[in-house]
């Protein structure tokens, strides 16, 4: 069960910013700012999500069944990515670039903490 906390933030561009360096101390951080994009619609205009409580990393070999199966077991926020060659597994297509940063496929997180930021 999460705990929500409603605080009025006198300075939002001061706190995006102390909450980038609070975030550092993690693993994992995901982070998404609208940089003020008048969306009528839109539920937040930042939200940083940290700290894996669980995680799922794959290949692309069957990662859309793994990613669904990840979110039917924890019925929670999930934060991550989804990389370009998850391609192999929907269409019959191969690439062999370099990958100098050899990270997973497919990632996300189930964040131990979440924090939005909306304007009134």
């Amino acid at each position: 069960m999460r705990t929500s906390i409603y605080k009025p933030i006198p300075n939002p561009k001061l706190f995006k910013e102390q909450l980038l360096i609070w975030s550092q101390q993690f693993r994992e951080v995901i982070f998404m700012d609208s940089n003020d994009y008048p969306d009528q619609h839109s539920s937040f205009d930042c939200v940083l999500a940290v700290d894996a409580f669980t995680s799922i990393k794959t290949d692309y070999h069957s990662a859309f069944e793994d990613l669904k199966q990840y979110q039917q077991t924890t019925k929670d926020w999930l934060f991550g990515y989804l990389s370009y060659d998850l391609k192999n597994d929907v269409e019959d297509l191969y690439s062999n670039n370099f990958d100098g940063l050899h990270f997973p496929d497919l990632f996300f997180f189930q964040p131990k903490k979440i924090i939005f930021i909306k304007r009134e």
